[in-house]
């Protein structure tokens, strides 16, 4: 295997290193929902996994939503699924280190509704292994309708384990209702700004970067030996623990300054991008 001797923005100074896996965000990095996936995209993916590459997803979503997303482009490594909350071996259908969140969470989530309600719209989702379910309780009637294309159900109708509750804002309030959320967070939850509209609790031990590094290790190698192209807030821990990092054109500038290199936007192709750039590495 080759190395290449970085430096980047994320490093601060020159290193050697090898990368044996790519991992790609789904949602605004591999692709955008109800848009698609760039045929630049799908040619790189393809060709690199049937080079011998391991290529894998590190995204919020779920399995079941990564395959209806991706089709059958082929994921042949470990991946990183609802956020950090668990792995996912996609060859073989199987869940590994799922990370929950119990019912202190979800009191905290409704108290945390009630006070954003002051100055935003607010709803709780919670993240299943099945699917995004809108709460309705007894109590709280105003989750009446449904949005987001997110089913309704009772709370005592949603299947246990519980991977992520989604407090659902306003996309002008998302930044402050993450930080009003951050300024409150109770011990064995983090917070993760995963879109402008959503706020997430998770498991403490949950998100990206974490979930990255435990997945590496599951496939005998380090964080360091991975490859990351991430979008978003919630990318920032995975695009830290990698080897290489890189983002989209469009990120946010805390993205960007966590990364070696900034590429082109989602649907210019930034993923084939990438590859192409770890394919002179290895």
């Amino acid at each position: 295997m080759a190395q290449m001797e970085l430096t980047g923005k994320k490093r601060g100074k020159s290193r050697e290193m090898a990368i044996k896996y790519i991992f790609a965000d789904v949602d605004g990095t591999l692709g955008i929902g109800g848009i698609g996936i760039p045929e630049k995209n799908r040619l790189a993916i393809r060709k690199y996994v049937e080079e011998g590459g391991s290529f894998g997803v590190c995204t919020g979503r779920s399995p079941d939503s990564v395959k209806g997303f991706i089709g059958d482009l082929p994921i042949n490594t470990l991946s990183v699924v609802n956020g950090g909350c668990a792995l996912y071996d996609f060859q073989k259908g199987e869940y590994l280190d799922e990370l929950c969140v119990e019912e202190d969470a979800l009191q905290f989530a409704f108290s945390m509704k009630k006070e954003l309600e002051q100055f935003t719209e607010c709803r709780i989702v919670i993240v299943n292994r099945t699917n995004y379910w809108q709460v309705k309780t007894k109590e709280d009637q105003t989750a009446c309708q449904q949005q987001n294309s997110y089913p309704i159900a009772l709370l005592e109708q949603i299947e246990k384990p519980w991977y992520r509750i989604i407090l659902c804002v306003s996309a002008q309030d998302g930044i402050k209702c993450a930080e009003f959320v951050r300024s409150h967070k109770p011990d064995g939850v983090r917070i993760e700004h995963t879109e402008d509209t959503l706020v997430e609790i998770m498991n403490e031990a949950s998100g990206k970067g974490d979930a990255l590094r435990r997945a590496c290790r599951y496939l005998g190698g380090t964080a360091e030996e991975a490859a990351f192209i991430g979008d978003f807030f919630n990318d920032i821990g995975a695009l830290k623990a990698a080897g290489l990092s890189a983002c989209v054109k469009n990120a946010p500038q805390e993205v960007k300054d966590c990364c070696d290199m900034v590429l082109s936007d989602c649907m210019d192709g930034a993923v084939a991008e990438f590859i192409e750039r770890v394919q002179k590495i290895i």
